[in-house]
């Protein structure tokens, strides 16, 4: 069996997580050192996760940071504005990457043809009943 690299550690976290089971989800990072204890040089960080229908599209699941909170009641009246900003930067993501892939798209009439193929503008013509 090969050997596994070792996977770099960063920085540890305690998690707690909050949610109404439908669509409110927060998780509270509060920084720890390598042993569990509090990492008081770190800001603690509240985590709003959730999922959001664009219409006609499946939901899409957004993770953002609720910036301004700094307890449970401040992340969940911060919530919404946040969430709000997150889905409009994933939005103008997707339409970018919409783009990027649209302009990648090559089509038959783009492709050079392959040596030795016949193409319809240059295939010899036939009648009914002719022989090649």
């Amino acid at each position: 069996m090969p050997a596994l690299e070792k996977l770099p550690m960063g920085p540890m976290y305690e998690e707690t997580r909050y949610t109404d089971g439908v669509h409110v989800n927060v998780t509270i990072r509060k920084p720890v050192d390598n042993k569990g204890n509090p990492d008081s040089s770190r800001p603690i960080l509240y985590i709003g996760h959730t999922a959001v229908n664009f219409g006609g599209m499946p939901p899409i699941p957004i993770t953002f940071l609720i910036e301004g909170a700094n307890s449970v009641e401040s992340a969940l009246q911060l919530y919404e504005s946040n969430l709000h900003k997150a889905a409009q930067a994933a939005l103008i993501q997707m339409g970018e990457e919409a783009r990027r892939q649209k302009q990648q798209i090559v089509t038959a009439t783009q492709v050079p043809p392959i040596p030795g193929m016949m193409t319809s503008a240059i295939a010899p013509k036939t009648q009914r009943g002719e022989k090649r």
